[in-house]
This record gives C-alpha cells, structure tokens and sequence, in this order.
C-alpha cells in the first residue's frame, strides 16, 4: 500500500483549518479612502486659488477703467489746447466712458469732478470709480481712484 500524500491550500493546525483573520482588504479600503479625500482636498485650493487669480485680475482691469477714465475726464477739464473749464464747469462734469478697447472691453468708469478756488487759484478733484463684470455669475470688481489737479 501506498502512502496517500494530501495537498490542500488550507493550512492546518493539528488537523483542522486555522482560524486567519484578514487585515489587508480593511487596509486598503482606509488608503483608498485618504487618498480619495486628499485629492478632493487638492481640487478644493485649485479651484480657490483659479478664482482668486481670476478675481485679481478683474480688479486690476477695474483700476485700469478707472484711472482711464480719470484721464479722460482730466482732458475735459484741463483742455490740451490750455485753459480750463473753470469750478462751475468742474462740479457740473459728469463722464460716464465704456470701454471696448482690448483688455477693459466690458468695462465702465464713472467720473466726477469738485473744484473750488483757494486764493485765486482752482483746485479740482477728480474721483474715478472703474468697474468690470465677469464670470457667470456676474461677480463685479470696483476700484476707485481719486486725482486732484491745478488749473492754470
């Protein structure tokens, strides 16, 4: 008689099955589930850091508006032929420019004008407020400037 020689994946323990607890399906489920949330985390302060960008640049464009139509205004009360419009004309000035020029297409200034005389000599100020809408939402970027000015 021949030795029967049995092979069985199954590990024993004095002739019965060994009780195995598994710990690696528990393992990767938890590294599945860090890495899924630091890349969600990661999307996150993409995204806030695209809008804050977009945002800057907006407001950037809203101080170029403004400033460009402080210097617009400043060619109506200052005349480049010389002269001035006078402080009656100055506190009536109000300029209301849209831009469609390449990089401020799309936005406004308003502009207004104070002047005063201080011993014979006229005083302006001119105060400049740039605006640029964008993005879906219609999210507005505001700047303000203010120029003030001597006339002749």
């Amino acid at each position: 008689m021949r030795p029967e020689f049995v092979h069985s994946s199954v590990p024993r323990c004095g002739g019965t099955p060994c009780r195995q607890r598994g710990f690696g399906l528990p393992l990767a489920v938890f590294i599945i589930t860090v890495l899924a949330l630091i890349g969600a985390a990661m999307v996150a302060l993409t995204r806030t850091g695209q809008e804050s960008v977009a945002s800057e640049i907006q407001s950037t464009r809203a101080f170029y508006a403004a400033e460009s139509g402080a210097q617009i205004a400043l060619t109506y009360v200052l005349p480049l032929a010389g002269g001035s419009i006078g402080v009656a004309g100055c506190n009536a000035l109000a300029i209301n420019p849209a831009f469609t020029t390449a990089g401020l297409e799309g936005c406004t200034a308003s502009v207004t004008c104070s002047g005063q005389t201080v011993n014979g000599d006229e005083y302006y100020t001119l105060t400049s407020e740039g605006e640029c809408r964008f993005g879906a939402s219609g999210n507005t970027a505001r700047r303000r400037i203010e120029i003030m000015a001597r006339g002749p």
